[in-house]
Protein backbone atom coordinates (compact mmCIF):
# COMPACT_ATOMS: atom_id res chain seq x y z
CA UNK A 1 0.00 0.00 0.00
CA UNK A 2 1.33 3.44 -0.98
CA UNK A 3 1.60 6.13 1.71
CA UNK A 4 -0.80 9.03 1.34
CA UNK A 5 0.51 12.47 0.48
CA UNK A 6 -0.20 15.30 2.86
CA UNK A 7 -2.85 17.65 1.49
CA UNK A 8 -1.65 21.06 0.46
CA UNK A 9 -3.61 23.99 1.89
CA UNK A 10 -6.00 25.47 -0.68
CA UNK A 11 -5.52 29.03 0.45
CA UNK A 12 -2.42 31.03 1.25
CA UNK A 13 -1.58 31.38 4.92
CA UNK A 14 -2.81 34.59 6.49
CA UNK A 15 -0.43 37.39 5.73
CA UNK A 16 0.15 40.16 8.20
CA UNK A 17 -0.63 43.64 7.00
CA UNK A 18 2.48 45.57 6.09
CA UNK A 19 0.97 48.94 7.00
CA UNK A 20 -1.73 49.71 9.55
CA UNK A 21 -3.58 52.99 9.85
CA UNK A 22 -3.61 54.42 13.38
CA UNK A 23 -5.62 57.55 12.54
CA UNK A 24 -8.05 58.74 9.86
CA UNK A 25 -6.52 59.89 6.59
CA UNK A 26 -3.28 57.90 6.87
CA UNK A 27 -4.00 54.98 4.52
CA UNK A 28 -6.34 54.72 1.56
CA UNK A 29 -7.27 51.56 -0.31
CA UNK A 30 -8.35 51.29 -3.95
CA UNK A 31 -10.69 48.55 -5.08
CA UNK A 32 -11.62 47.72 -8.68
CA UNK A 33 -14.78 45.76 -9.48
CA UNK A 34 -16.08 44.50 -12.81
CA UNK A 35 -19.79 44.08 -13.42
CA UNK A 36 -22.17 43.97 -16.36
CA UNK A 37 -25.48 45.57 -17.17
CA UNK A 38 -28.62 43.79 -18.31
CA UNK A 39 -27.37 43.78 -21.92
CA UNK A 40 -24.12 42.07 -20.90
CA UNK A 41 -21.90 45.10 -21.42
CA UNK A 42 -19.06 45.22 -18.91
CA UNK A 43 -18.23 48.27 -16.78
CA UNK A 44 -15.62 48.98 -14.09
CA UNK A 45 -16.20 50.48 -10.66
CA UNK A 46 -13.24 51.99 -8.79
CA UNK A 47 -13.63 52.83 -5.07
CA UNK A 48 -11.31 54.66 -2.67
CA UNK A 49 -11.79 53.89 1.04
CA UNK A 50 -10.07 55.22 4.17
CA UNK A 51 -8.69 52.13 5.94
CA UNK A 52 -9.08 53.49 9.48
CA UNK A 53 -12.62 54.89 9.34
CA UNK A 54 -13.87 52.69 6.45
CA UNK A 55 -15.27 55.90 4.98
CA UNK A 56 -15.97 55.89 1.25
CA UNK A 57 -13.95 58.76 -0.22
CA UNK A 58 -14.43 58.53 -4.00
CA UNK A 59 -15.67 56.29 -6.77
CA UNK A 60 -15.83 56.19 -10.54
CA UNK A 61 -17.89 54.05 -12.91
CA UNK A 62 -16.78 53.73 -16.54
CA UNK A 63 -16.96 51.27 -19.40
CA UNK A 64 -13.25 51.84 -20.04
CA UNK A 65 -11.05 53.14 -17.23
CA UNK A 66 -7.37 53.81 -17.64
CA UNK A 67 -4.63 55.10 -15.39
CA UNK A 68 -5.40 58.73 -16.28
CA UNK A 69 -9.00 58.28 -15.11
CA UNK A 70 -7.89 56.75 -11.80
CA UNK A 71 -5.31 59.51 -11.20
CA UNK A 72 -7.96 62.14 -11.90
CA UNK A 73 -10.30 60.48 -9.38
CA UNK A 74 -7.52 60.36 -6.77
CA UNK A 75 -6.70 64.04 -7.38
CA UNK A 76 -10.34 64.96 -6.72
CA UNK A 77 -10.34 62.83 -3.54
CA UNK A 78 -7.19 64.58 -2.31
CA UNK A 79 -8.78 67.99 -2.95
CA UNK A 80 -11.90 66.97 -1.02
CA UNK A 81 -10.32 65.03 1.88
CA UNK A 82 -6.64 65.99 1.99
CA UNK A 83 -3.69 63.79 1.08
CA UNK A 84 -3.18 60.51 2.95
Amino acid sequence: MRPRKAHKPRTAPRLQRLVRASAPGQLWAIDFRLDSDWKGRVFKVCNVIDEFTRQHLAFRVERRMGAVDVIEMLDLAVLAHGAP
